[in-house]
C-alpha cells in the first residue's frame, strides 16, 4: 500500500491539473471575447447611435499634460507668446520662437503630434460613417462637422509648418511611414473645399443640449482665416460679411464695461459673441493649465502666465 503522504501528493497534483485546465479553458473563452476597453471598427458601426457616439468622440480634444495644441487654451496662448504678445516663466515660448530652435523642440513637437492624432480620428470617422446604416441627411451633416474639425488642424499645420503630410483616409503603418509632404497651396485648397461644403450643409445653430457643435458660422469664420493667410482680402471680407448679416453673433454688451472680462468666466461660452468654443464637462479639469494660472496665494497654483 502506498504511503499516505504519497497519495496526498498525487491528489494535490490532480487538483492542480484540474485547476490549470480550468484556467486554460477560461482564458480561451476570455480571449475569444471582444476587448472590453476598445471597440473594433469591424463590429462598431451598426447604426446611427454608434455614429453619434463616434461624432461625440471627434469633439474630444487633448487633455492632461498633452496640451501644446492648436485647440487648447495653453496651446493658443503659447502661439500668442511666441509671436511677441507675452511670455511665461519657463521660457518655452522663447525657445519656440528662437532662431536656434531645433526640430526636436518638445513643445513644437506636441503641436505636430496632437494635430495628427486628431486628424487620424476624423479620417477614421469619415471612412466608416459612409458604411453605417443611417439617415442620409444626418450622415451628410455629421460628416460636414468632422470635415470642419479636420480642416481646422490641417489649416494650422500648413500655416505654421508650410508643406506637411495631408492624410485624408486612415493609414496603415507602412503608409504612415512613407507618406510625403503636400504643398501648402494644396493643403489650403483641400481646406477651402471642405469648409465651403460644410458652410452649405451645417445649421445656423443647435438646440441648447447640442450647444458647442460646429455651425455654418464657425465654418465661414475659419474659411475667412484661410483667405487672410493667402492675402485674399476681398474673399475674407465677403465671407465675414455673410456672418455679420446672419445676425447669429454680436458684441456682448449684456454686462456693460465688464462684458469682455466675463467672456472668460463661467457662462462666457454662451455669450452671443462666441462663434465656436470647446465645451468642457462640469466640475472636471481636463488639463494642467488651471494649475499654471492659479495664484500661489489662493489655490497653490504656479502663477505662470505673465502678459505684456
Amino acid at each position: 500500500m502506498k504511503p499516505l503522504l504519497q497519495i496526498l501528493h498525487i491528489a494535490k497534483l490532480s487538483v492542480y491539473s484540474l485547476a490549470l485546465s480550468g484556467v486554460l479553458v477560461s482564458c480561451s473563452d476570455l480571449l475569444e471575447k471582444n476587448p472590453p476597453s476598445a471597440i473594433s471598427d469591424n463590429t462598431f458601426w451598426t447604426g446611427e447611435n454608434d455614429a453619434y457616439l463616434a461624432l461625440v468622440g471627434c469633439y474630444r480634444f487633448q487633455t492632461g499634460w498633452s496640451h501644446d495644441d492648436f485647440a487648447t487654451p495653453q496651446g493658443l496662448l503659447y502661439l500668442d507668446f511666441a509671436g511677441g504678445n507675452g511670455t511665461e516663466k519657463e521660457n518655452f515660448t522663447t525657445l519656440m520662437a528662437s532662431s536656434n530652435t531645433v526640430a526636436t523642440n518638445g513643445n513644437i513637437e506636441w503641436y505636430w503630434k496632437n494635430a495628427y492624432t486628431q486628424i487620424a480620428k476624423y479620417n477614421n470617422f469619415l471612412a466608416n460613417v459612409g458604411k453605417c446604416p443611417m439617415d442620409e441627411d444626418t450622415r451628410e451633416k455629421w460628416s460636414a462637422e468632422v470635415k470642419t474639425l479636420r480642416a481646422y488642424f490641417l489649416f494650422n499645420l500648413a500655416f505654421y509648418f508650410k508643406d506637411v503630410p495631408m492624410p485624408l483616409a486612415p493609414l496603415t503603418v507602412e503608409e504612415a511611414n512613407t507618406i510625403k509632404q503636400t504643398a501648402q497651396a494644396d493643403v489650403y485648397a483641400q481646406v477651402e473645399t471642405d469648409l465651403k461644403e460644410a458652410a452649405r450643409i451645417l445649421p445656423d445653430s443647435y438646440d441648447a443640449e447640442e450647444y458647442g457643435r460646429l455651425t455654418n458660422g464657425a465654418a465661414k469664420v475659419l474659411l475667412s482665416r484661410l483667405y487672410l493667410a493667402q492675402d485674399r482680402w476681398g474673399d475674407a471680407a465677403d465671407i465675414l460679411d455673410e456672418v455679420i448679416i446672419s445676425g447669429s453673433y454680436q458684441l456682448d454688451r449684456r454686462n456693460g464695461d465688464e462684458s469682455y472680462e466675463k467672456l472668460f468666466q463661467i457662462g462666457g461660452e454662451y455669450s452671443p459673441e462666441t462663434i465656436f468654443c470647446i465645451m468642457g464637462i462640469a466640475d472636471k479639469f481636463t488639463n494642467s493649465r488651471y494649475q499654471y494660472l492659479y495664484p500661489e496665494c489662493a489655490y497653490g497654483g504656479w502663477h505662470h502666465g505673465s502678459f505684456i
